[in-house]
């Protein structure tokens, strides 16, 4: 929307205007911006307002997953993303690591109280979701399955308050979170978890917006006889080729790498081969921790952490800014009904 625009045509009457406004006395003038905020506001969609206040909130880039034979190395990149979006966001929650991509910061415009980070919120909601029942009982939901409906809670709330038309795909998620985690009795596995939502236009361009169930995909481990390499997920889904297929298909850019140590050469052999597991984790990491910059032209906006199956997580390079303290999202009602029982934080 371009409305300081001005034709050629339009500068006479553009001079005019401005003459009769250096005309009018300082109440005047007050009243004359008044009335030009509250016809701003009136014209401008309010979904628009919404965006211009809310900066850097999209988390988007690349994340690549190593499953190495001590530990899960995971790292984010800015990959091929715009300018100014944050990188994906890892966040430790106890005995898993998640990573979040999509709208992380939500705040309203309309609404005195401070933004809601989902990268904070989350460890709190998943340490509910999670906490084991006193007995066991039969036909209950798995941890992943407690993990996607609890976070769904956390997100309607906020999408219920999307009511300008969003620009993304029915079969794109709004939020994609990554789950990685040591199952017991399993061994290493790694989830997404996709939310869609649905939007429904109730006139003059006003939206009604909900969120959908997550899809539940899992990236790890393969399938039997599939080789044991990296995982990546890109956001947005583009289509240029990943970290993987550059290696595939030989990409001189990672010649230098590639050559660098021995210990180089044994990574590069080992996502090749299909034999990553079998790297130690300290290897993996530094082969990431050079790798993906190059992978991303040059970039060198990187974190990156490892959830070792003894000792928990452990960061790698930690990102530039802590989380700030969760906001402690609670339903908006009390007796409103939910899928799940709102469980409180502890004082």
């Amino acid at each position: 929307m371009h409305l300081l625009n001005i034709t050629l045509g339009e500068r006479p009457l553009l001079a005019a205007w401005l003459k009769r406004v250096a005309r009018l006395n300082p109440p005047q003038l007050l009243l004359l911006l008044l009335l030009s905020a509250m016809l701003l506001g009136a014209v401008w969609p309010a979904g628009l307002v919404a965006q211009m206040e809310r900066k850097d909130e999209t988390a988007a880039g690349r994340v690549v997953f190593a499953v190495t034979d001590q530990a899960i190395v995971v790292a984010a990149s800015a990959g091929d993303t715009a300018p100014g979006s944050r990188l994906p966001a890892i966040v430790p929650m106890g005995s898993y690591v998640g990573v979040l991509m999509g709208p992380i910061e939500w705040s309203s415009a309309n609404s005195p109280s401070k933004p809601i980070r989902l990268d904070a919120e989350l460890p709190q909601t998943i340490a509910n979701a999670t906490r084991r029942v006193a007995e066991a009982e039969f036909n209950q939901p798995t941890d992943i399955e407690r993990i996607g409906i609890a976070t769904l809670e956390l997100l309607r709330p906020l999408v219920d308050n999307i009511h300008h038309r969003l620009d993304i795909a029915p079969d794109q998620p709004l939020i994609e979170l990554l789950l990685a985690d040591y199952a017991v009795d399993y061994g290493p596995e790694i989830w997404s978890l996709q939310y869609r939502v649905r939007q429904q236009s109730v006139g003059n361009d006003y939206w009604t917006t909900r969120v959908q169930r997550p899809a539940y995909h899992q990236l790890y481990p393969p399938e039997r006889g599939r080789p044991r390499t990296l995982v990546e997920v890109q956001n947005p889904r583009t289509s240029q080729p990943g970290l993987l297929d550059r290696l595939t298909r030989h990409d001189p850019a990672f010649d230098p790498i590639r050559s660098a140590s021995a210990e180089m050469i044994r990574a590069v052999s080992a996502i090749l081969g299909g034999s990553v597991s079998k790297v130690p984790a300290g290897i993996m990491a530094d082969f990431l921790r050079a790798a993906l910059p190059v992978a991303d032209g040059g970039t060198a906006r990187l974190t990156m952490g490892l959830l070792d199956a003894r000792r928990g997580f452990q960061w790698q390079l930690p990102p530039e800014q802590p989380l700030p303290l969760p906001a402690q999202t609670r339903p908006q009602e009390p007796g409103a009904p939910t899928l799940r029982q709102y469980t409180p934080p502890p004082q």
